[in-house]
C-alpha cells in the first residue's frame, strides 16, 4: 500500500482538485509467498510441505510472470498441478500462496484499480490519484475445492468484450459502495483509502 509520506513537494497530503495525493511512500504489508517456478520450485515444495505438515491452508494460484488478465491461471491445493505449469507454453510461471480469506465486496472478490504516477524513483516520489474503485468477480467467492476452476469466482481481471451477456455482469464498485462491506470485516477503510 502506499502511504503519504515526505520528500520533496512539501510533505503530507495535498488538496489538489484532480484528487491527487503526494508524495507518498511505500510500504509494504504482509505479502503473500511467491516463488518462480523456473528457479525457485525446492523453495515452492519446501513452503507447501510445511503448510500441509502444520495443517495450514494450501492453496495456490499459478500465473504467468509477466502479462496480465489472469490469462492461463490456476488456483489450486495440489503441488504437483502448480509444478506441471513449468513446462506449460506461454513464458515463466509463479506460484503464489492464495489469499483464501480475501475481503470481500458484495461476497465477491475484488481489486483495486488505482492510477499511481511517479515521478521519481530515487528518491521515491509519486502521486496518487484519490479517485480509485474496485472491480469485482462475477461470482460469490467459495474456497470449495469444487469450485477451484472457476475462473469467474477467482479473478477479476476479466475482458468480456465478445460477450455482452458476461460484460453487464463485471461489477465496478465505487469507494462509498466498497466502504461498509470492508468495515463490516474489520477493514479500517481510512487506512485502505488514504
Amino acid at each position: 500500500l502506499l502511504r503519504e509520506g515526505g520528500g520533496s513537494g512539501g510533505g503530507g497530503r495535498g488538496s489538489r482538485r484532480d484528487g491527487s495525493v503526494g508524495p507518498v511512500s511505500w510500504h509494504p504489508l504482509e505479502l503473500p509467498a511467491t516463488y518462480d517456478l523456473a528457479t525457485e520450485p525446492q523453495f515452492f515444495l519446501a513452503d507447501f510441505d510445511q503448510r500441509t505438515a502444520v495443517g495450514g491452508g494450501n492453496l495456490w494460484v499459478v500465473k504467468q510472470a509477466q502479462g496480465s488478465r489472469s490469462a492461463d491461471a490456476c488456483v489450486t491445493h495440489d503441488a504437483a498441478t502448480a509444478l506441471a505449469y513449468r513446462a506449460a507454453p506461454g513464458g515463466d510461471r509463479v506460484v503464489q500462496k492464495y489469499v483464501e480469506r480475501p475481503a470481500t465486496c458484495r461476497g465477491r472478490k475484488f481489486d483495486l484499480r488505482v492510477y499511481l504516477a511517479v515521478r521519481s524513483v530515487q528518491p521515491l516520489e509519486a502521486f496518487m490519484f484519490t479517485g480509485w474503485y474496485a472491480r469485482t468477480a462475477n461470482k460469490q467467492y467459495s474456497a470449495n475445492p469444487r469450485g477451484l476452476t472457476d475462473f469467474e469466482t477467482h479473478f477479476t481481471v476479466v475482458c468480456y468484450e465478445d460477450d455482452p451477456a458476461l460484460a453487464e455482469s463485471q461489477a465496478v464498485a465505487s469507494q462509498q459502495q466498497l466502504k461498509p462491506d470492508l468495515e463490516q470485516q474489520g477493514v479500517d477503510f481510512a487506512a485502505v483509502h488514504t
